[in-house]
């Protein structure tokens, strides 16, 4: 990567020697280079907070690969951070059409509902995330701070033993919760 890098960079600056604007056209990218550089573009816009020009980036990066699941899972967090949510749902559920057992996908989509306030959706995906990381610590944490909303107490109690093992920091910081609410 870095020799494409280094080979691309040397291309401009002997294209600029000569005063001649550079193009994308002067050049005989395939697809694939042209999907991953977008897709990079895109990822220091997300560095640099420029979340709009990261989707931009993203949309372009996907015309020339529309599997890039890295792609749309990107957009859909910039999206989630523009408080767009119903468009990061769209980038997260296109992810899980292509790969169905990623675990952080399906709780991003929890957390996204949650976001949207529809506790069910958000509980259905939390449960998906932990059928495939069955140790989701924050995925179990979530799940339990929807059935302490709902008042779901057997459902609460269950999580609520998972997470004694998993994380017991968690699990006491979520009863103590529990405790002040009543």
């Amino acid at each position: 990567m870095k020799k494409i890098l280094l080979s691309l960079l040397l291309i401009v600056f002997i294209c600029n020697i000569n005063d001649k604007p550079v193009n994308s056209q002067d050049f005989n990218f395939s697809e694939k280079d042209k999907a991953i550089a977008h897709y990079n573009i895109a990822v220091n816009f997300i560095k640099r907070g420029e979340l709009q020009k990261a989707i931009d980036e993203f949309q372009t990066s996907l015309t020339f690969n529309p599997d890039n699941t890295k792609a749309y899972y990107n957009m859909g967090i910039a999206y989630f951070n523009l408080n767009k949510f119903d468009k990061a749902l769209e980038c997260y559920n296109k992810v899980i059409l292509i790969t169905p057992n990623d675990a952080i996908t399906h709780y991003n989509i929890g957390v996204t509902y949650s976001s949207l306030n529809k506790m069910n959706e958000a509980e259905q995906s939390y449960l998906n995330a932990i059928k495939y990381k069955n140790d989701f610590i924050e995925a179990h944490a979530n799940l339990a701070m929807i059935y302490q909303y709902q008042d779901k107490v057997d459902q609460l109690n269950e999580e609520l033993n998972i997470l004694k093992k998993l994380d017991p920091g968690i699990a006491k910081r979520i009863v103590d919760a529990q405790n002040k609410k009543y």
